[in-house]
């Protein structure tokens, strides 16, 4: 077992199942790199955090429910995979850099019709900062 040092967590997964993930958080700040694994869906509850996520190519298409209060969130997708963001928010700001804006009023890559392998995210939130990036 490693020395931990104060409120820390470290999580190790099997890279070969394909996960579900559920995480909530109340205060405190979020570091995931899933880019080994296989993720269908993760749903993300947070309070006043900090979140950095980046995640995998999708097997299919990959679901992602944010909700958050207070918090950043930063997310990293494939540049592959075409991708949606679905935004429910009050006073947040946000950055979804290589996305239109849709007459629908979400938000979508120029390879989102054609491509098989989709991420959809759908944010919630309060007073928060969303930014996704593509890698």
């Amino acid at each position: 077992m490693e020395d931990m040092d104060g409120n820390e967590a470290i999580l190790k997964l099997n890279n070969k199942p394909v996960w579900n993930i559920n995480l909530e958080m109340g205060a405190g700040t979020a570091d995931f790199d899933f880019t080994s694994f296989k993720i269908d869906n993760l749903k993300l509850k947070g309070g006043a955090a900090s979140f950095s996520i980046k995640m995998p190519e999708p097997q299919n298409i990959t679901n992602m429910d944010i909700e958050t209060g207070v918090a950043e969130v930063n997310i990293e997708i494939p540049a592959s995979a075409g991708a949606r963001i679905k935004v429910d928010t009050g006073l947040s700001s946000r950055d979804f850099s290589g996305f239109t804006k849709q007459a629908d009023g979400t938000y979508t890559t120029s390879n989102y019709n054609s491509s098989a392998k989709k991420i959809m995210i759908n944010f919630k939130g309060g007073l928060s900062e969303f930014n996704v990036s593509r890698y």
